[in-house]
C-alpha cells in the first residue's frame, strides 16, 4: 500500500518533467538536457551532503559566538547549514549546464532546466519519507513539489538575468528561493514552535505558496512557449558585422524586455 502511495506522490513531479521535456519535440539535444537536468538534480544530493557537513562545522565553530541561544542556533542551522547548502548546490548545477556553449539557451530553457534540477533533488529527498514517514506527509510533499517550485523561481530570474544582461536578477534568483526555503524549514523546527506555537502557521502558508507556485509554473510554461520573448535564444547579440552574429556572450539590453512583454 505504501509503495502505491509513494508512486502516486511521484506523479506531479513526472508530469512536470514530461511537460517541459515535450516543449521541443524536434530537438533531441534539448530533450537530452532535460533528462540530464533531472538526473543531475538527484545526484547533486551528494555534494549537498558535503556542503552541509562543512557548514555544520562552521556552525559548531560559530557556536561560541551564537552562544547557547537555541533560537539563533536553529535559525543558523535552517538558513545556512540546510537551505544555503541545498540551494547553492542546485544553483551551481545550473551553471554547469550553462557551460554548454554549443546550445543557444532561451529564457524558457533556463526556467525548465532549473525547475527539473529542483524536481530531481526533491524526488531523491522524498525517498526517506517513503521509508519512515506517514502516507499523509509523503503525499503532501509529492503534491507541493517544493524544490521544483524553488527551481522555477530561481530559473525565472536567472533566465531574466541572461536575457537582460543584469546580474542583479541572478542575485534575486538565488536569494528568493534560499530565503523561502530557510523560512519554511525554520518555521517547522520544534525549537521555534516551542517558543511560539503560532509560528507553525507560517510554514503552512509557505507550503500553500509552494503549491500556488507549482500551478503558476505550469500556466507560465504553457503560455511562454508561444512567446518569442521566452523562446528566442539570448546567447546572441548584434555586432558591428551585422545582427544575429553569435558572440557566445549574454545578450545585454538597456531596458528589461519583460517590462513590456509578458507571457
Amino acid at each position: 500500500m505504501m509503495l502505491l502511495l509513494f508512486a502516486i506522490s511521484l506523479l506531479p513531479s513526472f508530469a512536470l518533467y514530461f511537460l517541459m521535456r515535450g516543449l521541443k519535440k524536434d530537438s533531441g539535444e534539448y530533450r537530452k538536457m532535460c533528462r540530464g537536468a533531472l538526473l543531475a538534480g538527484a545526484t547533486c544530493a551528494v555534494p549537498v551532503v558535503f556542503a552541509s557537513m562543512f557548514l555544520n562545522m562552521a556552525e559548531i565553530i560559530l557556536g561560541r559566538v551564537l552562544g547557547e541561544d537555541p533560537v539563533l542556533r536553529t535559525v543558523f542551522h535552517t538558513f545556512i547549514t540546510l537551505a544555503l547548502a541545498e540551494e547553492g548546490v542546485k544553483c551551481l548545477t545550473l551553471f554547469r549546464f550553462m557551460k554548454n556553449k554549443e546550445y543557444d539557451y532561451s529564457w524558457l530553457d533556463v526556467i525548465c532546466l532549473m525547475t527539473l534540477i529542483g524536481l530531481g533533488f526533491g524526488l531523491l529527498e522524498d525517498l526517506p519519507y517513503a521509508i519512515g514517514a506517514g502516507a499523509g506527509v509523503m503525499l503532501v510533499r509529492g503534491v507541493l513539489v517544493m524544490h521544483g517550485g524553488y527551481g522555477f523561481i530561481m530559473g525565472y530570474f536567472m533566465g531574466r538575468a541572461g536575457k537582460t544582461g543584469k546580474k542583479s536578477w541572478a542575485a534575486v534568483g538565488f536569494l528568493l528561493p534560499w530565503l523561502l526555503h530557510g523560512a519554511y524549514d525554520c518555521c517547522l523546527s520544534d525549537t521555534l514552535n516551542a517558543v511560539n506555537e503560532d509560528i507553525g502557521i507560517i510554514s503552512v502558508l509557505l507550503a500553500g505558496g509552494a503549491f500556488i507556485t507549482a500551478v503558476v509554473c505550469i500556466i507560465f510554461i504553457l503560455r511562454a512557449r508561444r512567446n518569442a520573448l521566452y523562446t528566442e535564444p539570448f546567447l546572441r547579440q548584434e555586432t558591428s558585422e551585422g545582427p544575429g552574429e553569435d558572440t557566445g556572450g549574454l545578450q545585454s539590453r538597456e531596458s528589461d524586455p519583460a517590462d513590456n512583454n509578458k507571457a
